[in-house]
């Protein structure tokens, strides 16, 4: 549909709630959009993950957080995104440099 169109990098705060993720995943599924993440992505999220499930009481939270990882690494194998670290930097440098021409 329109996945060729459209790449959404998912971070933590929208793959953490249950109902985001799913919707998110369900729609990317569906060829929305291309779904990525990163490895610090999906560590910070299957974190969360567990954070929510033990305040609710599960005693098996870990082992939640780190099926619904692997769950959606299963679904979406070409998700991951390697070696952006070089990006980041150039990001930064970039708004840094733009901030201070700003002022």
């Amino acid at each position: 549909m329109f996945a060729n169109r459209f790449t959404a990098l998912v971070d933590a705060c929208s793959l953490a709630s249950v109902l985001k993720r799913n919707l998110l995943l369900s729609l990317a599924e569906a060829d929305f959009f291309r779904l990525r993440w990163s490895e610090k992505i999906l560590d910070e999220t299957q974190k969360a993950v567990e954070q929510i499930y033990a305040k609710r009481g599960h005693p098996d939270a870990a082992d939640r957080a780190q099926r619904a990882r692997k769950n959606m690494e299963a679904a979406f194998e070409d998700a991951k995104v390697e070696n952006y670290d070089q990006i980041c930097c150039r990001l930064e440098m970039r708004c840094r440099i733009e901030a201070t021409s700003t002022s």
